[in-house]
């Protein structure tokens, strides 16, 4: 999708979100006010992100008021209001000069995403109630729009479960460090979690068997489709490659 398109369906949906949330006829000048607000968000995110959802946006919500932090405050308070209606939270979540703007260090994002493999446009949508604990296991619950996942945490539980504790907003941050590289955490997690439950290779019958052709690997395909349901990844040739381009330590060999 090149940024025209993304441009028009972050417009669509921020039209739609605006119109439900507000009345266009009954507050014209305030509605007319935040969707201008909110239009110069969507067209600097489509200038710099690869973005199609106002879920994805929100993990650049920060270096964009941070953009605009020269103009007057004027300016900068209707930013804020324009933007909590748009995501549905409070106004002081968006003002930079607020003490409920809370960002996790780059190394404690570091240790949080390597144990749940979860990527900035879902970090945001985490709650301090997120930690879960099923059958002695430990799980993040994730809820976003249209989708809800049980993402189990492997390794480091108890530096988890200290950073939620650590946390005092809700959402559990309101800002995200510029330029941490998600895809390499997530990959990481991906590996550990497919050899915590994948099988040996020697007890799956044909039909259980995932084989990688451009490796001869062989992987387990009810520890693929797990991995699949905890990260939402449904595109299973892609999660093998993860695993059998890795050393060989990471994949079950036949």
């Amino acid at each position: 999708m090149n940024r025209s398109e993304s441009f028009k369906a972050l417009l669509e949906e921020t039209e739609n979100i605006l119109e439900k949330r507000m009345n266009p006829q009954g507050a014209r000048n305030t509605y007319r006010t935040y969707r201008l607000h909110c239009v110069s968000f969507i067209k600097w995110i489509a200038e710099n992100y690869n973005c199609t959802t106002l879920a994805e946006t929100k993990a650049y919500v920060t270096p964009w008021l941070q953009s605009r932090a020269k103009l007057s405050k004027n300016t900068r308070m209707v930013d804020a209001s324009a933007l909590a209606k748009l995501y549905g939270q409070a106004r002081q979540c968006f003002l930079l000069d607020s003490p409920y703007i809370q960002s996790p260090s780059p190394s404690t994002l570091r240790i949080f995403c390597m144990s749940t493999g979860l990527v900035g446009h879902e970090l945001v949508h985490l709650k301090k109630n997120c930690l879960v604990r099923f059958n002695h296991q430990y799980f993040i619950r994730l809820e976003m729009p249209g989708e809800l996942r049980m993402v189990p945490v492997v390794d480091n539980r108890e530096a988890v479960t200290r950073i939620i504790e650590g946390c005092s907003s809700e959402p559990l941050w309101t800002a995200l460090p510029d330029c941490f590289d998600y895809e390499a955490a997530r990959d990481h997690y991906i590996v550990r979690l497919y050899k915590k439950l994948a099988r040996p290779v020697q007890s799956l019958a044909e039909s259980e068997r995932y084989c990688l052709h451009s490796t001869a690997d062989v992987l387990d395909k009810r520890a693929l489709f797990g991995v699949a349901q905890s990260t939402g990844i449904y595109d299973y040739r892609a999660l093998a490659r993860k695993i059998g381009c890795l050393p060989e330590l990471n994949r079950t060999k036949p």
